[in-house]
C-alpha cells in the first residue's frame, strides 16, 4: 500500500500468501537449539495490484499474475488460512470471559464452534422425538444424507432396540479407535451392546468388518478380554492380535507385587532381542523371583507372542502398544455425554465430537501440504527431502530422528558370499552392540537384523 503527501492511499497490492522466502542466514544457522520453524514461503509471484486515477476518480488495475507456484488450499481447508482466521471483538471479549470463569481453552473453542453450526458451519434442526424410533430415523437420514455413513442395529424378543453399530446410549459403549497418517487418534466406530459376550463381539466385529466393505484388519490392540480375544480370532483369524503393555504391567502389579520384578518384566516384554535371548532372560527373571509355579505366570509366558516385542516385531503396529489411545479417548468421550441423555441427544453430541476430530485432521493435513521443514541433516539433498516431500509433518519428525542418528552408524565389517553381501553395522558410542545387515543381489532386497 502506498500513500501520498496527504496520507491518501494511491497503490493497493495483493499478493500471495507464499509470496517471497525467508532469508538463507535464518536456516543455516550454526548453533541452532530450536527445532526451526516450517518453511510457508515459496517465491509465488501471483498478485494484484490497484492504483487510484485522480483525473477520472477511479480505481485502476495496473497488475494482474494468476499463475501460482504451487498447488492452491482446497476449498475445505480455506478456514486455515492467515486471512480467514479473524475473530471479532465481540467473540474476543466473550472468549476472554470464559477464561476468567475457569473455563478452558479447548471447551472454550468448542462452544463458540457450537455456537457457530458446528465445525462444518452448518446449523442442525433440533429434533423433538425422543424414543428408539427416532433414534434409527436419524440415523437412516444420516445415511440418506451421507453414503459413506453405516448404522446396523438388531432388535430383541420383545421387539426392543438391543445392539447398535456406531453409537451407543445406556449400555456398554464399543469404541474402534485408531491413529490416522497424523499420529493422532481417530475414531472407526461406536457400539451398543446389550451384554459383553463373545456371541456379542462376534455380531459386533462382522458388523465393522461390513462397515470396512470386507476390509481385513492387519493389526489389533485390546486388553486381553477372552471373550473379545475368541471374537477375533473367529472374525480376523489372520489378524495380529497384541495385548495391551498397561493393562500387562497393572495386571502384574496385581499378581507379583513386586517392583524389580516389573522393572525385568517390561525389559522381556518392551526390548527387541532374538528368540533365545529372550527365553535366556525370561529362565533367569523367572529363576530370581522364585516364580516358577506361579500359575499367572506360566499363562503369560503361554501368550507370549501376544505381548513381547521379540515375537511381534515383524507385524505392523503403527507404534501402539497399549490401548491408552482407546482409554484417552474414552476421557474425552466422558466430556460430552452423559447417562441422562436421550438417544438424540447422544447422537448429537458423538456427531459434534466427530466433528471436531476431522476439523483437527484437516488442521493437520493443511499445515502438512502447505509447509515445507527446514532441511539440517547430511542427507538432506537425498532421504530428508524426500521424507519431507512424502510423509505429514508429524510422521516426518519421527523419520528425521532416525535420519539423524544414522551418522552414528558405521560398517565395521563387510563379507560376501554366494548371490549376498553381509555387513555388520556398529554405532557410535555403543560398540558393543552390532546389527547384520544383508544384500541379496538378485532382487536387491535388504534384510537387517533389527527387523526380522
Amino acid at each position: 500500500m502506498r500513500t501520498n503527501v496527504q496520507g491518501q492511499v494511491t497503490v493497493r497490492r495483493w499478493v500471495c500468501s507464499k509470496e517471497g522466502k525467508r532469508s538463507k542466514k535464518y536456516l543455516e544457522l550454526p548453533d541452532r537449539k530450536k527445532t526451526a520453524k516450517p518453511l510457508t514461503r515459496e517465491l509465488c509471484r501471483a498478485a494484484f495490484c490497484i492504483r487510484f486515477d485522480h483525473r477520472k476518480g477511479v480505481w485502476v488495475a495496473c497488475e494482474w499474475v494468476d499463475t501460482h507456484t504451487h498447488v492452491l488450499v482446497p476449498a475445505v481447508q480455506v478456514q486455515f488460512l492467515r486471512s480467514t482466521r479473524q475473530v471479532s471483538d465481540v467473540d474476543y471479549t466473550t472468549a476472554s470471559t470464559m477464561y476468567l470463569f475457569g473455563m478452558k481453552p479447548s471447551r472454550i473453542h468448542e462452544l463458540m464452534a457450537k455456537c457457530s453450526g458446528g465445525y462444518e458451519n452448518g446449523r442442525r434442526e433440533q429434533i423433538l422425538q425422543i424414543d428408539s424410533e427416532t433414534f434409527i430415523s436419524l440415523l437412516r437420514g444420516k445415511q440418506y444424507m451421507d453414503p459413506g455413513f453405516y448404522y446396523q442395529y438388531t432388535i430383541d424378543s420383545e421387539g426392543r432396540l438391543s445392539d447398535t453399530f456406531w453409537y451407543a446410549y445406556n449400555k456398554p459403549l464399543m469404541l474402534f479407535v485408531g491413529l490416522n497418517h497424523h499420529m493422532r487418534s481417530t475414531v472407526f466406530g461406536f457400539a451398543l451392546l446389550s451384554s459383553e459376550t463373545e456371541d456379542k463381539y462376534i455380531w459386533l466385529l462382522r458388523t465393522f468388518l461390513s462397515a470396512m466393505n470386507g476390509k481385513m484388519h492387519v493389526s489389533i490392540v485390546t486388553d486381553g478380554d477372552r471373550a473379545m480375544r475368541n471374537a477375533i480370532r473367529t472374525v480376523f483369524p489372520d489378524a495380529s492380535h497384541r495385548l495391551c503393555c498397561w493393562h500387562l504391567e497393572r495386571n502384574d502389579t496385581a499378581n507379583i507385587s513386586d517392583p524389580n520384578f516389573t522393572s525385568a518384566f517390561k525389559d522381556v516384554m518392551l526390548n527387541y532381542m532374538a528368540d533365545d535371548e529372550f527365553q535366556f532372560k525370561w529362565d533367569q527373571m523367572i529363576g530370581k523371583f522364585h516364580l516358577t509355579n506361579n500359575e499367572w505366570i506360566k499363562k503369560l509366558y503361554a501368550n507370549r507372542h501376544m505381548w513381547a516385542e521379540t515375537f511381534l516385531r515383524h507385524n505392523f503396529f503403527c507404534g501402539l502398544r497399549s490401548n491408552q489411545w482407546c482409554e484417552s479417548m474414552n476421557a474425552y468421550i466422558n466430556q460430552y455425554v452423559g447417562g441422562k441423555l436421550m438417544l438424540f441427544e447422544f447422537v448429537m453430541q458423538m456427531e459434534f465430537l466427530i466433528s471436531r476430530l476431522c476439523y483437527k485432521e484437516a488442521e493437520d493435513d493443511h499445515h502438512s501440504c502447505q509447509t515445507m521443514p527446514v532441511l539440517i541433516t547430511h542427507l538432506q539433498k537425498h532421504y530428508e527431502q524426500q521424507a519431507a516431500t512424502i510423509y505429514t509433518r508429524t510422521v516426518f519428525n519421527r523419520v528425521f530422528k532416525e535420519l539423524r542418528e544414522d551418522g552414528l552408524l558405521y560398517i565395521s565389517n563387510c563379507m560376501s558370499d554366494v548371490g549376498r553381501r553381509i555387513y555388520v553395522i556398529k554405532k557410535f558410542k555403543l560398540e558393543d552392540r552390532s546389527w547384520r545387515v544383508v544384500f541379496h543381489e538378485a532382487d536387491s532386497k535388504l534384510v537387517c537384523t533389527c527387523h526380522c
